[in-house]
């Protein structure tokens, strides 16, 4: 029974490796189609973006008229329409930021074989990610649970509880009000 120790650490080796290599694989297998949909480079941005921000859209185009409209910073072109952006605020250190960022990257927040939805869209918010000099804009139509990415020119189908945490999320940082940067305790 000399051996016994060691052949305890070794069968606790060997059970973590496992779990390790499962836990690895799991999560990997688990934006596989969110990496085909967006390409790598998006999925990099929005998952691991060192910069965030959120941006509040309009279709209102009284910013051409004061002349802003113009300028490619202020507007986005969301499949082929042209919205405003109202306000863009930096929510890179916010709470909760991470789990929305590993939920868009994540495959199980997407409806993958749903109809596309019949209600026009309604493009209202849009989260910006940078990544090493890269800029991913990922932008929000909640009425018909649609995320859509700017840059690739491609849309898809939100799960119902996503799109709903995720319009709540976003809500909460429209106001002019300072927000807490940790859980209020």
């Amino acid at each position: 029974m000399k051996n016994g120790g060691k052949l305890a650490i070794l069968v606790i080796i060997l059970v973590a490796s496992v779990l390790g290599s499962f836990g690895w694989l799991w999560h990997a297998a688990h934006g596989q189609k969110v990496l085909e949909a967006w390409g790598s480079d998006s999925a990099m941005a929005i998952r691991h973006g060192t910069k965030v921000e959120r941006l509040l859209l309009s279709p209102d185009a009284a910013a051409v008229e004061n002349g802003e409209g113009e300028d490619s910073a202020k507007s986005l072109d969301v499949g082929g329409d042209t919205l405003w952006i109202d306000d863009a605020r930096d929510i890179t250190g916010v709470y909760e930021l991470n789990h929305y960022q590993r939920a868009l990257a994540d495959d199980y927040s997407y409806e993958w074989d749903a109809e596309p939805s019949e209600v026009p869209p309604r493009w209202t918010h849009a989260l910006r990610f940078e990544y090493k000099g890269d800029r991913k804009t990922i932008a929000f139509d909640f009425s018909g649970r649609r995320a859509f990415n700017v840059e690739k020119g491609v849309p898809l189908r939100l799960e119902e509880k996503t799109a709903g945490a995720l319009e709540t999320f976003l809500s909460r940082h429209d106001d002019d009000a300072p927000k807490p940067t940790a859980p209020p305790s």
